[in-house]
Parts: C-alpha cells; structure tokens; sequence
C-alpha cells in the first residue's frame, strides 16, 4: 500500500561518521522530524541506548540553504539534554548531528519551526494566530494560510492574522505559484504545529523559496465513482467504461507509480495489487467504532447516529469493493498487511513514528541485500 514511503517521524539511530580511537562515541537520540520552539525557546531530546551525551557535546545544524548552527548540549540527565535555540534561528529543514572533540554523530532531518510569545506587531484584538511570510526577507503578497476552519491571506507586508479557535493544533500555507518550501524527503513541510493553548497568541512564520519551471508540470487526477442505480446514472457510464476497465487502468497506475517513484496510496486494493512488490510497505490502521464515531462527529459535525450510518455505509462499500476485485478477499484480515496498527490505543502521532521507522527498517534491508548480491 504505501511505496518507499517518508512520513512524519522516524526514529533515528546515529551512525558515527568520525571516529576516535581514544573514546567510544555512539549515541543514539531520537529525532521527532517536526519540532516547534518558542523564539530563543529550549527543546528537550531524548537519548536511546547506553551512551549518554556531556556536558560540553555540540548539536550542529546545517539546513539545505547553508544556514548553519552549533549549539552547546546542556541540562544533561539520565535519558535527556536541552538545547536552547538562540533568538532569531530561522526556521526550517536542517540537518542533526552531535560532535564531541573530533567525534561526531549523524542523527537525521528534522523541520524547526519557530513560534513568537506576544504580538511585535498591531493586529487585531480577536488574532490567536499571526505572522509573516517570507522569501529571502521580502514579503509575500496573497499567500493562503489556513487552520483547517479559517483561512486567510497575507498583505502586501506578508502579515496574516487570522482568528483561530486551534480546534487543529497547527496552521498551513497553500504554497504559491512559483515557490517551495522546505521537505522532509518526498513531503513537503507546508505545516507548523501550535503550542499555545487556545486563546492565547501566537506567531507562526513561513519562509519559501524560489522555484522555477513550475509552469511544466502533469495532473493526475482519481475520479472514485459511486452509483448506486436509482435513477439510471449507470447506465451513463458504461459506453464510457466500465468499473473493471476502470479498476485494471487505475491498478496499471499504481503498479507504475511504485516502479517509478515514492508514493503513499490509500485504498484502492493497492496492498493486493502490489503484494509481489519487495519496495512496497502495506499499513492498516483501525480503531473501536467509539473512537470513529466521535472523530467523524468532530470533524464533520454530526449526530452520533449520522457518523454511524456513514461508518456504516463507508466500510460497506469498502469491503465489497475489496472482496470483488480481489476475488473474495477481506480488506480488514490482517494477514493481507505487513503490520495493522490501532490508532486509538497507539495515538496518531506514534503511528506515524511506527510507520516510519518500519518504512526504514524494511528499506535497509532491502539495501543490505541488494549491496550483498553485487
């Protein structure tokens, strides 16, 4: 189901890249891939494994545009130390690593996003959450900021302010034409996460980057039917094609798409379609009707007795779907997935971690054994 996938955190273990024959140095910290700062805020790192970091080691930072950091490791205790980030750090993608004389350890990627304590600037009296956006120091006029609920656009200043209720714990930029921003690999970091309770301000930044031959590009685009042959619509379709054309053209895609490049495919019987692929990691995540019901009555406000009907008639669908293209196959039997994950007792936030850190697990084999054989 999901093709050389990237997701949100991924555990990393650092590999020593010098080494010094006077000390043994091999720590292990683990590295969330998003991490939010108050400006000139400190973060807390935990430490895997036996090693411990000292008082005196150096976090270094290194972002895809040059911009570079190395910060001192400080409040040093059993599994943990702090770094404090200085006022001003730009945020974005950097690279981690933590030295210690002439040792030092690669730790990963990760997106730093930088939030501010108070308004440094007039806004009005019902913004919770503001800011600029940016390229190269020059304001962005237009651009799109939303918290899921609200959306807004930026001045001719490149302020937003926007009155949010942060029933989402974060906002995101609709990146435009002919810019980027930062990525964790295949996924672009468009999202930075709040830490003020609601209510309070705060500000949040987005800085872009020039990108070229954006004007060239290819859509693709799933219609995913549904007919249900009350008043003739099917009929319509046919001489059009058929659901089996439909479902043998939309497998031929996916199958290609996993030859190609790194994707993440939800549904569509991608696990069965791709189950003789080795680059492929195949997910199911469920959780207790309980815990569906009362997130679709959040996020859609309705009745518990409406979000029933519509699990209902969602998995109903689903479920036949599965069993008719896959000859009898049952899309919830766990056998069919390389791990099922339950959301409700996990939380979304360690699913993802699972997810990607299998994702690496499965892929350096994958590595492993491709190097052993040549």
């Amino acid at each position: 189901m999901i093709a050389f996938v990237l997701l949100a955190a991924i555990l990393m273990t650092g590999c020593a890249e010098k080494q010094s024959s006077e000390e043994s140095f091999n720590i292990s910290v683990y590295l969330p891939s998003s991490i939010s700062i108050e400006d000139g805020g400190t973060f807390t790192f935990k430490v895997l494994g036996k090693e411990n970091v000292k008082e005196g080691d150096i976090l270094n930072l290194k972002s895809v545009f040059d911009k570079s950091y190395s910060l001192p490791v400080n409040n040093v205790k059993d599994k943990s130390f702090d770094v404090t980030f200085p006022k001003g750090f730009t945020q974005g993608k950097y690279s981690f690593s933590i030295s210690r004389g002439q040792n030092e350890v690669l730790l990963g990627t990760a997106q730093v996003n930088v939030t501010y304590n108070g308004a440094d600037t007039d806004i009005d009296p019902s913004t919770t959450v503001y800011g600029w956006v940016k390229c190269d120091n020059s304001p962005i006029e237009g651009a799109v900021i939303s918290d899921g609920y609200e959306v807004v656009v930026t001045s001719k200043d490149g302020l937003y302010q926007m009155a949010s209720l942060k029933k989402n714990p974060y906002v995101f930029i609709s990146v435009p034409s002919g810019y980027t921003v930062a990525s964790d690999g295949i996924l672009p970091s468009f999202m930075v996460y709040l830490i003020k309770p609601a209510g309070t301000v705060e500000r949040v930044d987005f800085n872009l980057f020039r990108e070229e031959g954006q004007k060239n590009h290819t859509m693709l685009f799933f219609g995913d039917i549904h007919l249900a042959n009350r008043s003739n619509d099917r009929n319509q379709f046919f001489d059009f094609v058929s659901d089996v054309n439909l479902f043998n053209i939309q497998a031929e895609i996916i199958r290609e798409l996993a030859k190609t490049e790194s994707c993440i495919i939800v549904g569509k019987c991608a696990n069965y379609i791709l189950k003789d692929y080795d680059n492929v990691v195949s997910v199911y995540v469920e959780a207790p009707r309980r815990a569906c019901r009362a997130t679709i009555m959040e996020r859609l406000d309705v009745t518990a007795q409406e979000a029933d009907q519509m699990i209902y008639q969602t998995d109903k669908y689903r479920s036949d779907y599965y069993s008719y293209y896959t000859g009898g196959g049952y899309w919830t039997d766990p056998v069919a997935y390389d791990i099922t994950l339950n959301s409700e007792r996990i939380g979304y936030d360690d699913c993802v971690e699972l997810i990607a850190h299998f994702k690496d697990v499965r892929m350096n084999r994958k590595r492993a054994e491709s190097q052993s054989e040549t």
